[in-house]
């Protein structure tokens, strides 16, 4: 090929430049451009006539900030008459007119967001845009990037119409190829969008006659097995016991198969293998009976029937599968008026195609018009175009370019440059075709075609090493002819890699041998290399801080290193070996934000957000990484139940931020309270990253909010991208985590075009063969062997050989002063002591074909190279890599003991310059404090002589509680569904709302819970006028007259504590504040104003409501007990108590409470209990001489007054367990009484305990809503005996407490009945 000059390169017609790794592609590019756009041997053209194409977003920007640099300098240079650029001293010496060229330049600087520098899908995107009409594109069509639902779709359509209706035995053998509508999307999803043609083909009903023919053949079997009763003269044959055939319970499932009508043994897949007549000598013994009457050869009949019928199934069905598919897809789209990048190349093709179809089918004159319309009208808007990557395209891509510049349509000869490295075609998963790219060079003249000769990249050693690697290779590139190997030249640069003053190999080989002289298979290799690799990295940032190792004078940082690796797997064992010596480093990967823990940990925020009174959410999201609690810190939590109350408290608020004023306003203020922020930098080795995520995902879901109406909405979207992922949307890509010095780790196909001072290829030796038969044929093109020949496997294998060299020549050219490569004789995965190193890129580059493989024959090839080129060789045994890392470990940790300031972390021990106060630039971070100095060296574990257990705890009611098999709300959160729920709800059945227009509030069936409400019309008057606006007009047409009383009261976490707001901060006997109060609270807790009136009158009843019980029977004083009657001296609000525990055990409780209830069993799950046993009790009263604890009751158990009857409040009460919170305020009364009060007497003084359910109470209802017990003394005693630690079973107890008899309680009053 012709060396390129940039200054005499032809600017018409089609050229072709081949630009190796590191010759200044993008500066050549930009040159051109210059030259187009001041006219230099051309036509003068503008910004918006110079296209210029690449393939990926971030090129683009690149390349377009490149082009807008250079024109800047170009403008001052020409204003001056002089530049030192060599390259613009040339046109201005050239101009014919200075002043003209300035007022290009500058005009051209000033139209640069205008330039036409695309991809190439928003290149076909602009022309059926702007020439919809010559295209015959859709109007108002929309791009969307990610079409996963659509295929899905697809797919799924296909599965039930035309696989699931197949009859029985036809379907069962079918799933054996797929065995779900995903596992078919997966097998045929990438062969979707590559112009494949398949080797061969099948018919769907030659394929059932297949299946036919295989079931009648299998239930002939099955008759002759049973009439011969083979399975009894097989167990009577004696076979060999350590063979299949030889154990009964295996002929006893073949027995009961040959029974059924089932045509699929699942017990075993090689069935007809085992009964095989090879399989059935092999078990004989010498004593066993001859078996050689039976014909057993029909089972190798079925298992060649059975591959036959799979592989026509597979055949048949892969076809009609990909053509309904994409016809369903393309249907899908067209119906939405939708577009993915792929359509855009489709139409614009399909549409420059059928016009020149139709235009050579034409007469000269409509023939004319038909090839000027849209081509003419594309090459007219860019006469000129610049094709960058071009080794990447595809057949459709390179026939878009051909049809509109292969002809002139005007005054303008068009000027079309192809530029790229066919040495570099990696991509070939996402469409790229190498064999394109060739035969687009053999249509351009051999005199048109240039190359750039000289790397301005890599130091002249590094070059010339590559040169010599891949110019004495036998294979090349697998493509000699079309892909030569030219040798680039070099030029001088700064002092390269210096190690101790003393020059370092540019290229350095460490090669794993091995212990038994046989090939090393990956598991043993890829640990083995990963820590030779860290080891090497963190030996260079260990010199590069104390000045041992330099770059161009300077020392080595972590972030001139830069490991390249093949997938997330081999990221993540790099990253393991590199942080066991305290090194940090980030892993750059095409990953969704959405795959990370950091997002599975906000979504459970989220959810208790929009829940916040949901315990079991809110627990969980409190308990996820990203709040970085330890055990004790959450089981503090989880037992102070003051704190959880103001915790759900808080979430609550936050609840109401996030309605009022947006998700992320919400979350940012919940991450501000907990410090989120710092604690996961502190907390977390991946900190910045865990960080990074976390503000991603927050700015998506705050995007997401807006265009979504509620937040049941939004936390399914957010779930559906949990379970599915979208690794190739660009807005889901992990970011950044850091501009930090870290160690970067990269794949291989993501390095293409970036560039590090030192470049680490540690598993260059690994090999992965095709598993699916896609090759090239000389007559089809691109071909697919669905049932994967070993011939046909092989042709992909090669294939796939020529591209790892491809890429292979891409990581090696990434390097500027170093490359470190990591080798090893490879095994192959099933025959372990066969070598796979000549099936690898590096394999085929250092040996010719047909070469034995050793590691002698390696270290030797290795030697003689070294000899001609600038190359380290380095053999070690895995046994040494571990060596290595220890001993650096404890250079390092001596050199902190010396004042180096080195730390020890968890995960090693690394090193740190702390001198000046901060970071240095070694990315070795300090494990705390750095400020403190290590004054042990050997930090070893303590040796404890027996397990500990924690001997102290803070534990509560709700604690003991929320530990039974069933959830628990905490006191005052227990109050009935969250609002958010009904609005859910009711839009979900709008319309089965929509034909009822009757009443407002109905008699609602008895709800025995405060979680659940029925989805009845009647509980649109629940809800708000904010709240109905969500449910659309239809739900406001429902709503003549919006009821407002105790029972449409809202319901859930605010309302249970805006009510016990209240009535803790009034005066029974003179409740002249209570307006006030309701005010002051409602505010707090987000109650609508609306409200007020309502709840000052339902108090003022509720004061006034009797608690009638059947205690004290016979007075009428004790009747006559409301709330009204207690004086502030009668009452304490909040009562808070500490009750010793004393070795308490969860089997003693439960025992105790099941011998004095035994109507009830009670499994309870709790640690033994040393500590306080901490609550509040709502009020506490003093009435006629006894003690009562009460506790209020905001549940919602129905729309009456009669629905808050005994049997509703008991279930309520035992479905939230709040005879346990009873008896243990008893407990704490009975305790406090007895040491406060001389004379007390359990029965004298204990008056029992009301549970006042406050929407049922009313004043002309008594003992409405209220729901009263008295444990018995017995039990109180054993509790209490049990938490001093006196308890002492006996063997027979009776319950000898005062029972009272419910029918002496009035109707609708609630009493215990297990007392």
């Amino acid at each position: 090929m012709i060396p390129l000059n940039t200054k005499t390169f032809p600017l018409t017609g089609a050229s072709l430049i081949e630009a190796s790794a590191g010759t200044g592609k993008t500066y050549t590019i930009v040159n051109l451009y210059l030259r187009l756009l001041l006219g230099d041997e051309c036509t003068s053209l503008s910004v918006d006539k110079i296209l210029v194409v690449t393939f990926t977003n971030a090129a683009t920007a690149e390349l377009k900030q490149r082009i807008r640099q250079r024109l800047q300098r170009a403008y001052f240079d020409f204003y001056a008459h002089k530049s030192d650029d060599e390259f613009t001293q040339y046109l201005i010496e050239r101009s014919e007119n200075i002043e003209l060229d300035c007022h290009r330049l500058l005009l051209a600087i000033k139209q640069m967001d205008d330039a036409s520098v695309f991809t190439i899908h928003g290149f076909c995107q602009r022309m059926l845009s702007l020439h919809a009409f010559e295209s015959g594109a859709m109007y108002e069509q929309s791009l969307v990037l990610d079409e996963s639902q659509w295929l899905k779709l697809a797919v799924e359509d296909y599965w039930r119409g035309h696989i699931v209706q197949l009859p029985r035995q036809i379907l069962n053998e079918l799933l054996c190829i797929w065995q779900s509508p995903q596992a078919l999307q997966s097998a045929l999803s990438s062969l979707l969008y590559r112009h494949v043609t398949p080797l061969q083909k099948a018919d769907i009903r030659a394929s059932h006659q297949c299946v036919d023919e295989y079931i009648r053949t299998l239930q002939e079997t099955k008759r002759w097995w049973l009439d011969n009763n083979v399975a009894q003269q097989i167990v009577d044959a004696d076979l060999k016991a350590n063979t299949k055939l030889g154990k009964a319970d295996y002929i006893g499932k073949m027995q009961a198969f040959c029974l059924s009508d089932e045509s699929r043994a699942d017990f075993d897949k090689d069935l007809w293998q085992v009964f095989s007549p090879a399989k059935v000598a092999g078990a004989m013994k010498k004593t066993s009976k001859s078996l050689a009457h039976l014909d057993f050869s029909r089972f190798e009949t079925l298992g060649y029937l059975q591959q036959q019928c799979h592989e026509q199934l597979l055949l048949a069905y892969s076809l009609d599968a990909l053509g309904h598919i994409s016809r369903n897809l393309a249907n899908n789209k067209q119906r939405l008026q939708l577009l993915s990048p792929d359509d855009l190349l489709s139409c614009l093709h399909r549409a420059l195609t059928a016009q020149a179809q139709s235009g050579g089918q034409a007469d000269p004159e409509s023939q004319t018009t038909a090839q000027q319309s849209l081509a003419k009208a594309i090459q007219e808007s860019y006469p000129a175009a610049l094709i960058d990557e071009f080794q990447d395209t595809d057949p459709i891509q390179f026939d878009i370019f051909r049809i509109i510049y292969t002809q002139q349509f005007s005054d303008i000869s068009p000027c079309w440059v192809a530029i790229g490295d066919p040495k570099q075609a990696i991509y070939a998963f996402r469409g790229a075709d190498i064999h394109t790219y060739i035969a687009a060079k053999d249509l351009v003249d051999v005199e048109r075609q240039f190359t750039l000769g000289t790397n301005w990249r890599s130091q002249p050693s590094l070059v010339e090493g590559v040169n010599t690697l891949f110019t004495q290779s036998e294979a090349g590139f697998l493509f000699k002819d079309s892909i030569p190997f030219q040798a680039v030249a070099s030029v001088e640069q700064e002092t390269g890699l210096q190690v101790l003053g003393q020059s370092h190999n540019s290229l350095d080989v460490h090669h794993l041998t091995s212990e038994n002289a046989q090939p090393i298979g990956w598991g043993e290799a890829q640990t083995a290399m990963a820590q030779q690799c860290a080891w090497r990295i963190a030996q260079f940032i260990h010199q590069g801080a104390t000045g041992e190792a330099k770059i161009m004078q300077r020392g080595i940082m972590p972030g001139d290193c830069c490991v390249l690796v093949r997938d997330r797997n081999e990221a993540d064992t790099i990253k393991q070996a590199l942080a066991a010596l305290g090194v940090d480093s980030m892993f750059l990967a095409r990953k969704s934000v959405f795959a990370s823990q950091t997002a599975v940990d906000l979504y459970a925020i989220v959810q208790a957000l929009a829940n916040p009174s949901n315990d079991r959410y809110l627990r969980a999201a409190i308990a996820s990484e990203l709040f970085c609690y330890d055990a004790g810190a959450l089981d503090a939590l989880f037992s102070e139940e003051w704190q959880w109350q103001k915790l759900v408290e808080q979430f609550a608020y936050w609840h109401q931020l996030w309605q009022r004023h947006g998700l992320m306003m919400a979350l940012n203020i919940l991450m501000r309270h907990f410090s989120i922020a710092q604690r996961l930098v502190e907390r977390y080795q991946d900190g910045q990253r865990r960080l990074t995520d976390l503000r991603h995902l927050v700015e998506l879901l705050q995007v997401q909010s807006q265009l979504m109406s509620g937040e049941s909405q939004l936390l399914h979207w957010f779930q559906a991208h949990l379970a599915e992922p979208d690794n190739d949307n660009e807005g889901q890509q992990i970011r950044l985590e850091t501009e930090q010095n870290l160690v970067q780790i990269i794949t291989q196909h993501t390095s293409k075009g970036l560039e590090y001072p030192l470049v680490f290829i540690p598993f260059a030796s690994r090999c992965r063969e095709m598993k699916e038969a896609i090759y090239h044929s000389d007559t089809d093109g691109l071909v697919i062997d669905f049932l994967g020949a070993e011939e046909n496997l092989a042709l992909a294998d090669q294939e796939r050989l020529a591209e790892d060299i491809r890429l292979l020549y891409v990581a090696l050219t990434r390097a500027v002063h170093y490359c470190f490569i990591g080798l090893w004789n490879n095994s192959h995965p099933q025959r372990k002591k066969e070598s796979q190193l000549m099936q690898t890129a590096i394999g085929r580059i250092l040996f010719d074909q047909g070469t034995f493989i050793s590691d002698p024959v390696i270290a030797q090839r290795l030697d003689d190279l070294s000899k001609s080129i600038d190359l380290g060789y380095h053999g070690f045994k895995a046994q040494e890599a571990q060596r290595n890392v220890t001993e650096l470990k404890q250079l390092l940790l001596t050199k902190n003991t010396n004042g180096l300031g080195v730390n020890v972390q968890k995960s090693g021990v690394a090193g740190e310059n702390l001198t000046d106060g901060k970071n240095s630039t070694d990315g070795i971070k300090a494990s705390s404090d750095e400020s403190e100095k290590i004054q042990h060296v050997a930090l070893q574990a303590a040796q404890l002589p027996k397990p500990v257990t924690r001997r102290w705890r803070l534990t509560s009611y709700s604690a003991i509680s929320s530990q039974q098999h069933h959830e628990f709300v905490a006191p005052g959160q227990d109050e009935g569904a969250d609002k958010l729920d009904q609005i859910a709800s009711l839009a979900s059945t709008k319309s089965e709302v929509n034909d009822s227009r009757t009443s407002v509030v109905s008699q609602a069936q008895n709800v025995p819970t405060d979680d659940r409400i029925e989805n009845n019309d009647d509980s649109l008057s629940l809800l708000s006028d904010t709240e109905m606006s969500l449910l659309g007009a239809d739900g406001e047409a429902l709503i003549e007259q919006e009821v407002l009383d105790q029972f449409t009261f809202v319901k859930g976490a605010q309302a249970g504590s805006f009510l016990h707001g209240v009535l803790e901060s009034i005066d029974f006997t003179n409740p002249v504040n209570l307006q006030d109060v309701i005010v002051e609270q409602g505010t707090w807790y987000g109650i609508e104003e609306k409200w007020f009136d309502v709840v000052e009158q339902w108090i003022l009843d509720v004061l006034q409501a009797k608690l009638t019980s059947p205690i004290a029977e016979g007075t009428s004083d004790v009747d006559e007990l409301c709330l009204g009657l207690l004086s502030k001296d009668q009452v304490l609000v909040e009562m808070e108590f500490y009750l010793p525990l004393v070795d308490v055990k969860a089997q003693t409780f439960n025992h105790i409470l099941n011998l004095h209830i035994p109507q009830r069993q009670h499994h309870y799950q709790f640690e033994q209990l040393n500590g306080m046993l901490k609550g509040f009790i709502d009020l506490t009263l003093q009435y006629q001489g006894k003690f009562y604890v009460l506790d209020y009751k905001s549940n919602y158990l129905g729309a009456d007054f009669a629905d808050y009857h005994g049997e509703a409040m008991a279930s309520a009460m035992q479905e939230h367990d709040y005879y346990l919170q009873a008896i243990l305020y008893t407990v704490a009364l009975h305790r406090w009484l007895k040491n406060n009060k001389s004379d007390y007497a359990y029965a004298e003084h204990i008056g029992g305990a009301f549970y006042t359910f406050l929407r049922g109470m009313h004043s002309e209802k008594p003992g409405n809503g209220v729901f009263y017990l008295l444990p018995a003394q017995a039990l109180i005693d054993d509790l209490d005996a049990l938490f001093d630690g006196r308890y002492q079973p006996t063997p027979a107890i009776t319950s000898s407490g005062t029972k009272r008899s419910g029918d002496d309680a009035p109707s609708g009053q609630g009493q215990l009945d297990l007392w």
